[in-house]
């Protein structure tokens, strides 16, 4: 199955569920949401991991993004 996705889609399970919650992470912000509840929200076990991969996955910081109005 995972080969049969990576086929169709060019990327890998996991890549595409990090973008996946990533997005609805952008939602949530946007929504005026806090960094610890939209952390436990969508699953990562420590606000600094969502941190962590919310900069890497789009070169700014949640706080960042949010205070930005960037939707």
């Amino acid at each position: 199955m995972c080969s049969t996705f990576s086929r169709e889609t060019g990327q890998s399970v996991g890549r595409y569920a990090k973008a996946r919650r990533i997005e609805r992470a952008k939602t949530l912000l946007a929504s005026g949401n806090s960094i610890a509840y939209v952390a436990a929200r969508l699953g990562w076990p420590r606000p600094s991991a969502f941190s962590q991969a919310f900069k890497q996955a789009t070169g700014t910081s949640p706080t960042e993004w949010r205070d930005a109005g960037k939707r």
